[in-house]
């Protein structure tokens, strides 16, 4: 017992030193060189999506509307700027009049919906250029502004749409996506107003809410 507790007692006057005089300085001393690294990549990360944006954004602009609010890297549009666009018109009068359908509300079926007029006047759609040169495109509602739908339909045909992937549905009111290769936005809002106008896949039951 003795000579193994002497043996300990050596690990550690050995360890001690060892500990002090050269992990702690290469510690302290490669500190300052992650940070100058991960700090260095941010910045690549930043010229490289900068110069993709510089390619790309003018892609994604619509000719004639003007943003809601703009940045370098992406820009907003209000969906009420782009109402008379006519690949929203197209997308508004190929779907149905009125956007929800009826649900279960106990003793009674109701319908919560919401006119195309008011959805666009509720509704923004903003793209983003990632470093990598993907775009990343997003779609938000006011509050309690979008149909209230039993399904989860809008996302798997947004998803369908070529070129988008990744799609997110964040909550109620927020859709995200990304594509590889740029489009004009008014383009891209038809597409999901279409995926959001989409009719159910039959199930044969109305989900209580």
């Amino acid at each position: 017992m003795r000579g193994s507790r002497a043996v300990r007692t050596a690990g550690w006057v050995l360890a001690v030193p060892f500990l002090l005089f050269i992990v702690l300085p290469i510690a302290v001393l490669s500190a300052p060189v992650v940070l100058v690294l991960s700090i260095v990549v941010s910045v690549v990360h930043l010229l490289q999506a900068r110069r993709h944006a510089r390619l790309l954004l003018p892609v994604c602009r619509v000719p004639g509307v003007v943003p809601s609010s703009e940045s370098s890297m992406g820009m907003t549009y209000e969906a009420a700027a782009l109402a008379d666009r006519p690949v929203i018109l197209a997308a508004v009068s190929a779907g149905p009049a009125q956007l929800g359908e009826p649900w279960a509300d106990d003793r009674t079926v109701q319908v919560h919906g919401i006119t195309w007029d008011g959805l666009l006047r509720a509704l923004s759609i903003d793209v983003y250029v990632l470093a990598n040169g993907a775009l990343s495109w997003g779609v938000s509602v006011d509050d309690e502004g979008f149909p209230v739908t039993d399904h989860d339909q809008e996302g798997e045909t947004l998803a369908a749409v070529p070129g988008v992937r990744d799609v997110v549905r964040q909550d109620r009111e927020v859709f995200d996506w990304v594509t590889d290769e740029a489009r004009p936005v008014d383009e891209m809002l038809a597409d999901f107003l279409r995926a959001v106008s989409a009719p159910s896949s039959p199930s044969g039951e109305t989900g209580d809410r």
